[in-house]
């Protein structure tokens, strides 16, 4: 854990933002004990800000987990300009990676996309 927490602070450093300012947090699919334990707890964060809810209705897809959470979280609008979306991935052995996506533009086919005049 404690490499995850260093890896983690160091990524919200490089983004300029902090884990206040996180939006949504995706990680590997998995049981909501496993999500909870592993990512949120550490992170301090509330498992609402998971995506354990999307996640569990189609599992662990591999490497896909945090990118299949990343489409649905803009599709439904869920996630907007301007939105910090934080992705932590595990690997085999001691391979752990993090990222910070800021959501720049809603895209055409999202739900949250602005409302046009008719």
């Amino acid at each position: 854990m404690a490499a995850q927490d260093e890896l983690v602070g160091r990524t919200l450093d490089e983004a300029g933002i902090t884990m206040e300012d996180v939006s949504r947090v995706a990680c590997a699919n998995g049981s909501r004990e496993r999500v909870e334990g592993r990512a949120m707890i550490p992170l301090d964060l509330p498992m609402s800000l998971s995506t354990w809810e999307q996640g569990r209705t189609v599992g662990h897809i591999g490497a896909s987990d945090q990118m299949v959470a990343l489409e649905q979280l803009l599709l439904s609008g869920e996630l907007r300009r301007g939105d910090p979306f934080l992705m932590l991935g595990v690997g085999p052995g001691l391979n752990i990676a993090c990222a910070v996506i800021e959501i720049i533009k809603n895209p055409h086919w999202s739900a949250a996309r602005p409302a046009t005049a008719a």
